[in-house]
């Protein structure tokens, strides 16, 4: 598999990136994928949020749909990236598009275009009033953001061995919908 970052960047300053058959370029607003058959944009807000979960979870939910027609598909060692491929209407039209990458191939592409598409103050991973905007021009990067270690429990946050609660002073701040919730310890009754 062939994976090419161009050198030279676009007007608005971005670089575009090919991925075996797909090539991924965008704009101030939007992002344009092609493959053999097609095209299609998704607009640059909705392509960095699906594409940061991607690389966050490791392709961990099996399916990501990114919207009605492009998408990844998690086999666990190797992904499917696709195109129309559930979407009747590329379907009919025989210009949908399948392919299968490795995994770590894979990783390291997507992660390249995070950091070159990823504007100074936009985090794709944070709630919509907090992630700041991806439009316009390529102003710096937010590579703290993209590469933050993602915080997962293993069993249950709190119990020994596993993660802390989130507090303001581990660095993880408590979401601001749960700014009126006690953030103290909460008291676990399980059933047995």
């Amino acid at each position: 598999m062939t994976i090419t970052e161009t050198a030279a960047q676009n007007a608005a300053g971005y670089q575009s990136f090919s991925i075996g058959g797909f090539t991924f370029s965008r704009d101030e607003y939007f992002a344009t994928i092609t493959w053999p058959t097609g095209t299609h944009q998704i607009a640059i807000d909705v392509f960095l949020r699906a594409l940061q979960r991607d690389v966050a979870w490791g392709f961990f939910y099996g399916i990501v749909n990114f919207d009605a027609v492009f998408g990844t598909m998690n086999h666990y060692g190797n992904v499917d990236m696709f195109a129309g491929r559930f979407n009747d209407a590329y379907r009919r039209a025989e210009v949908d598009y399948n392919e299968n990458f490795t995994h770590d191939d894979l990783m390291a592409s997507v992660q390249s275009i995070l950091r070159d598409w990823t504007n100074e103050g936009y985090d794709p991973f944070a709630a919509p009033m907090e992630t700041g905007q991806p439009f316009g021009r390529n102003k710096g990067s937010n590579d703290a953001a993209v590469t933050r270690r993602r915080v997962v429990a293993k069993r249950m946050v709190s119990v020994p061995g596993d993660e802390q609660i989130r507090t303001d002073d581990t660095g993880y701040l408590v979401n601001r919908a749960f700014a009126d919730v006690p953030q103290d310890e909460p008291i676990v009754e399980p059933e047995p």
